[in-house]
C-alpha cells in the first residue's frame, strides 16, 4: 500500500524518513488497516508529506506485522501533522498495538558498491 502527497518539485533533497514498526495481532490486522487508510487520507494532504509505503510481514512468528516507511520534507512537518487533534481522533485504538518510530535520512557516499 502506498500514497503520495501533493508536493512541488524541489532541487536537492534532505528528506526525513520515518520508519514505523507496528506490533499488531493477526486478529486486529483488519481494524489496523481500516484505521490506517483513514489516517492516510488525512496525512497525505498535510504540508511536507512526500510519500509512504506500508509493508505487511506474513511470517507467523514475526515481531512486527506492519512496517511503514514515510518520507517527509522536515521533522517539523511530521510533528505538526501527527500532533494535530484531528489526526489523534483518527487513530483512536479499538485494538492492542505497540509501535516504534525510527527517524532516518538517506545514506550518502562515500562508499563503493560492488
Amino acid at each position: 500500500m502506498h500514497a503520495r502527497g501533493e508536493i512541488t518539485p524541489r532541487a536537492g533533497s534532505n528528506d526525513f524518513y520515518l520508519i514505523t514498526t507496528c506490533k499488531i495481532t493477526e486478529h486486529d490486522a483488519a481494524n489496523f488497516l481500516t484505521q490506517f487508510v483513514t489516517a492516510r487520507e488525512y496525512i497525505r494532504r498535510q504540508p511536507g508529506f512526500i510519500r509512504h509505503h506500508l509493508f505487511e510481514n506474513h511470517h507467523p512468528d514475526a515481531t512486527f506485522r506492519f512496517i511503514n516507511v514515510a518520507a517527509w520534507q522536515s521533522m517539523k512537518d511530521f510533528v505538526t501533522a501527527f500532533s494535530s487533534p484531528e489526526f489523534k481522533m483518527l487513530i483512536k485504538g479499538g485494538f492492542d498495538y505497540s509501535s516504534q518510530i525510527i527517524v532516518a535520512r538517506r545514506a550518502t557516499a562515500p562508499w563503493s558498491i560492488f
